[in-house]
Formats: structure tokens, C-alpha cells, sequence
């Protein structure tokens, strides 16, 4: 049973797809100019898996607390892994993300960057669990930037640096979540602020979290225009679909501020993750038919 509870606190649905999300990001990223053999990949699939995990440990060893009201079946309230061994348990997870880390940098020639993203990307998610979640924004941007960091991952180390079809797919996101996790406030207002989190809307009212929420969702459009402007991007499919999204998301903002209501903005937040992963889909599809067909 010891062994059971330690696998179910590693989360293994959220880990295995952030394994599955980092080798989408790689293989999207990467047009064949830049050959990697399967063992980048498998490593860069255990570094992401071993990265959550960790985090996700880690977040149950903060919250064992308000486990013990909210979820007391759980390894650490029911006393089925001491906080000690749960310590332990992360530290072990940890390393082994850094050592995938490291063994990326060892095939791809390009150390430390690898072993040092395996490490930031812990700390900063355990920061996160620590204290910034208790901080509206800055808690909603690492929420935001989570899915953005596989695509800037891929581009780093593929590339050496930025391409615009990435960063473009990658920035939407980012600007997409991290504006719904301002709007999903508007709706948490009595939750948030019974345990002490200081969202926009908690502070300063529903209307101005929903203006807040689209700008920030209109710079993840605006992060698109270089794509939809750029001469060596000539695909009409692919443009198309990133201006009818943009389109559909400038709407749904407007329609947010105009009417900021608790059941408009769980219509909204959830529509934008809805519409994020169609369109994801569409211009993956897009993108690899140009590119092996």
C-alpha cells in the first residue's frame, strides 16, 4: 500500500502528459533540419515526467494541512507516507529530472541548458506551491507560462533560439491561460478570499479582472502578427487559422468585459482551453502535412 501511495502522489495522469506534452513540443518544433535521435526524446520525456512529479509531491508536503479537510484520503493526511519520507521522496525526484536533464545536454552537445531548465522549471513550480499561488497574477503566469515552456524549451534546443512559428503557437498560449486563470477569479471570489488569495478580482472587482484578463489574452494575439505578417510563412491554411482565433478570442474578451458575470466567465475559461487545443490541433495537422507530405 506504501508503494501504491507514493505512484498515486506523483500524479501519474498529469505527469505522463506533461512526458507526452514535452515530445509533442520537440517534434512539432522541429522542421528536420536539426536531426535528434530517440534518445533526446526519451530523456527530455523523463525529465518533464520526473519535473511534475516532483512538483506535485512537493505541492501535497505545503497543502498536508488542507488535505486533511479537503482530501484526507490522501498518502500524507492518512499517514500513509510520513512527511519525512515524502521529503525524501521528492529530493529523489528531483535528482532524477536534473540527471535527464544532463544526459540531453550529454547527446545534444549543448550543456548546461537542459540540466539547468530541468531545475529551474522544479524550483519555480516549487515556489509556485510555496508561495505564489497566494498571488493572483504572478500565481496565474506560472500557470500560463507552464505550457509556453515546452515550446520555448523545443525552440531553445533545437534552434539555439527563437523561430517564429513556434513562439507564435507557444506565446498564444501562454497569453490564452494565463488571461482565463485571471477570469477563472471572477467566479473563486468567495473561495480566493476565504483562504487569503489575492486575485485581481478579489482586490479590485470582477470588471477590471475581465479587462485585465483580455489584455493579457490580447497580447498572446498580438504575439501572432509576426507569423501572420511574416514572407516566409506562406501557408493560407495556417495564417487563417491563427487570425480566426485571434478573431474568436478578441469576441469572447469583449463580451467578458461588456458582462462580467461569474457564469460568463466559466462559459469564457472554458470555452478559451476548448478553442486553445482545437486550434493547437489544426495547426499541428497543418504544419506536419507540409512538412512530410
Amino acid at each position: 500500500s506504501k508503494i501504491n501511495a507514493y505512484f498515486w502522489m506523483m500524479r501519474p495522469l498529469n505527469s505522463f502528459t506533461a512526458a507526452f506534452a514535452v515530445v509533442y513540443a520537440l517534434i512539432f518544433a522541429n522542421n528536420g533540419s536539426v536531426p535528434l535521435n530517440w534518445q533526446v526524446y526519451f530523456f527530455a520525456a523523463t525529465a518533464a515526467f520526473f519535473t511534475t512529479a516532483h512538483s506535485m509531491v512537493h505541492n501535497d508536503i505545503v497543502d498536508v494541512e488542507i488535505d486533511k479537510v479537503n482530501a484526507p484520503h490522501r498518502a500524507l493526511p492518512s499517514g500513509k507516507i510520513t512527511i519525512s519520507e515524502a521529503k525524501v521522496f521528492a529530493i529523489i525526484l528531483l535528482a532524477l529530472a536534473v540527471l535527464s536533464g544532463y544526459a540531453i545536454d550529454s547527446l545534444t552537445e549543448f550543456f548546461p541548458f537542459s540540466t539547468c531548465w530541468a531545475l529551474g522549471n522544479s524550483l519555480l513550480l516549487d515556489s509556485y506551491n510555496k508561495w505564489f499561488k497566494k498571488f493572483g497574477l504572478i500565481g496565474n503566469f506560472i500557470v500560463g507560462f507552464s505550457p509556453y515552456a515546452l515550446f520555448l524549451y523545443a525552440d531553445l534546443l533545437i534552434y539555439r533560439g527563437l523561430t517564429v512559428h513556434v513562439e507564435a503557437v507557444g506565446l498564444l498560449a501562454l497569453g490564452t491561460i494565463w488571461g482565463r486563470e485571471v477570469f477563472k477569479g471572477i467566479y473563486d471570489i468567495p473561495g480566493d478570499a476565504s483562504h487569503g488569495i489575492r486575485t485581481i478580482a478579489v482586490v479590485y472587482g470582477r470588471r477590471v479582472a475581465a479587462i485585465v484578463g483580455s489584455l493579457i489574452v490580447g497580447s498572446g494575439v498580438l504575439a501572432t502578427f509576426p507569423l501572420l505578417l511574416s514572407q516566409n510563412v506562406g501557408n493560407l491554411f495556417l495564417k487563417g487559422t491563427f487570425a480566426g482565433v485571434d478573431l474568436i478570442l478578441i469576441y469572447k474578451c469583449l463580451r467578458l468585459v461588456q458582462n462580467p458575470t461569474d457564469e460568463n466567465a466559466f462559459e469564457t475559461k472554458l470555452f478559451m482551453l476548448r478553442l486553445l487545443l482545437i486550434a493547437i490541433l489544426i495547426i499541428s495537422v497543418i504544419t506536419l502535412s507540409d512538412r512530410y507530405f
